[in-house]
């Protein structure tokens, strides 16, 4: 399970590397139980590079349990997901050819990895292509997806364009999209699945 950690929380959890006491996630995706899930136990996530501040280790992710169905999950803030040792808003950077970003995240991981993390999203756009213009239109009834040819080079850049049209509407929507990627691309995660905690 995904959230999204905001002001004082966000800066406690960055630095101590531990989720914040009065956290709880307050619903089950497994059995619908509205309520507070029990802490249960964490793990270790080491080395996760953040744009903003470099790279964190000796983090560890907080895992609940519902007190209902009794299935344990693991929480994620949204700048970290499975598998992937760089934030979203880095990846979507270097995504766009942010030059900054570039030299950035060149200096931390081989060109030869952030070509793979490019070449996979292109894949990812290609095969959920449809879908997610589909989904971008019903958010933004008036987008536009003619692009210019300048923006429309590749899939990636293409949709990139379309999600900054959308920004107002949906605006967390690449961190999202990132999260459901990481998670195997299940086609009944939306953003409205992610928890918010302030």
């Amino acid at each position: 399970m995904s959230f999204y950690l905001f002001g004082k929380d966000q800066a406690e959890y960055i630095r101590t590397g531990r989720l914040p006491k009065h956290i709880h996630p307050m619903h089950c995706r497994a059995c619908q139980y509205k309520g507070k899930l029990h802490r249960h136990s964490y793990y270790p996530r080491k080395w996760l590079f953040l744009l903003t501040i470099g790279w964190l280790c000796d983090f560890t992710i907080q895992r609940f349990e519902c007190p209902c169905c009794s299935k344990v999950v693991s929480l994620f803030p949204v700048f970290m997901t499975r598998h992937q040792r760089v934030d979203a808003s880095a990846l979507r950077k270097v995504l766009q050819h942010h030059r900054d970003t570039w030299r950035t995240v060149l200096q931390e991981f081989s060109r030869r990895t952030v070509y793979r993390w490019r070449s996979k999203w292109r894949r990812w756009i290609q095969a959920h292509r449809a879908g997610l213009i589909q989904y971008l239109l019903s958010r933004k009834p008036n987008l536009c997806v003619d692009v210019p040819e300048t923006k429309a080079q590749d899939p990636v850049s293409y949709m990139l364009t379309l999600w900054d049209q959308a920004q107002a509407e949906v605006p967390n929507l690449f961190h999202v999209l990132t999260l459901i990627r990481a998670d195997g691309g299940r086609s009944g995660l939306h953003p409205t699945q992610f928890v918010t905690m302030q």
